[in-house]
């Protein structure tokens, strides 16, 4: 059975360019084309619908996958923050990537087109997709994820084709999570979440066509939460005190020539809010830290860096 996905990054936006599609692994996808119609009721006859009108239509649904230091998660982290990182070369073979957030409504957002395959039938083709969020979430016991949470144009559908090829790396788990820190004090946390919310505009419709016209960004929000065991009441502290932090988390994975593949998270500060530490009878407590991120300065509200072997992500 042909299950798979591929995506390519678009150079116009809604065009997909079909050169060469990288293969994307992914566990679930949920990508659902509104009707793009709807039925009225005029005065010829209030009973009964009787007029059925053309909408704008929008694909809208979510990507799972798993995280995999050699997935080409670059092109990813491009369509969510907006724009192409600051590349350094490390060694020949070896690169790092930031990303942070574009915030010039005049530039073109990244989007990209992604080409589904389903049970040996069909191949749905999905132009000018664009990131509205991105949620990634890790826990004891398990891998790194991620759900895409994707807008865009409408579908056509084809002929089943052919999977892409995929990262071989192991998959990034709680292990990898090598540094966590709030205010570069360490801790050792049971779970960790990070929603990067674009808010792009669903509703970009222009004359000449049904579909969105561009990627239109909204406000952008980051919020999540940590579960850390309670043997400190420093972070409670923060939250009665309301002391922001900066928030770091390092997943750090195979050895990658002189040094290693690594993926870092950094929010320039979080508000906290801790004061739901209590208990059940014997068992451990775990404090739930939800954290929404703010801007107090000129530091990029959230940053992502990215160390793999893909040269250039622009």
């Amino acid at each position: 059975m042909v299950q798979y996905a591929k995506f390519e990054i678009e150079s116009t936006y809604g065009t997909d360019p079909n050169t060469s599609p990288k293969g994307y692994e992914i566990l679930n996808e949920s990508l659902k084309l509104n009707p793009g119609h709807k039925f009225i009721r005029s005065s010829a006859d209030q009973r009964i619908q009787n007029a059925k009108v053309e909408v704008g239509q929008i694909t809208q649904g979510k990507v799972t996958s798993l995280i995999r230091p050699d997935m080409q998660l670059g092109f990813w982290l491009k369509c969510l923050f907006g724009k192409n990182p600051v590349t350094t070369t490390l060694e020949v073979g070896r690169y790092q990537h930031v990303f942070t957030h574009a915030d010039d409504p005049a530039i073109a957002w990244p989007s990209m087109a992604m080409r589904i395959g389903v049970n040996n039938l069909t191949e749905r083709r999905y132009p000018g997709l664009l990131v509205d969020s991105a949620d990634f979430y890790v826990s004891d016991g398990a891998e790194l994820g991620a759900d895409w949470n994707l807008i865009g144009r409408p579908y056509t559908a084809a002929a089943i084709g052919t999977a892409g090829t995929y990262g071989s790396q192991k998959f990034y788990t709680m292990p990898n999570l090598t540094t966590f820190q709030l205010a570069a004090v360490t801790y050792a946390i049971r779970m960790l979440s990070i929603s990067i919310k674009n808010n792009m505009n669903k509703a970009a419709f222009e004359n000449g066509n049904r579909g969105l016209a561009r990627g239109e960004f909204g406000e952008l929000e980051v919020v999540g939460e940590i579960g850390l065991r309670y043997t400190t009441q420093a972070v409670l502290d923060d939250f009665l005190a309301e002391t922001p932090r900066k928030l770091t988390a390092t997943f750090v994975g195979p050895t990658l020539l002189a040094g290693t593949y690594q993926l870092k998270f950094e929010i320039d500060q979080c508000s906290l809010e801790a004061d739901n530490v209590h208990f059940d009878e014997q068992k451990q407590i775990i404090q739930s830290v939800p954290f929404t991120a703010y801007k107090n300065g000129s530091n990029p509200l959230v940053q992502a860096t990215l160390i793999d072997a893909i040269a250039s992500y622009a």
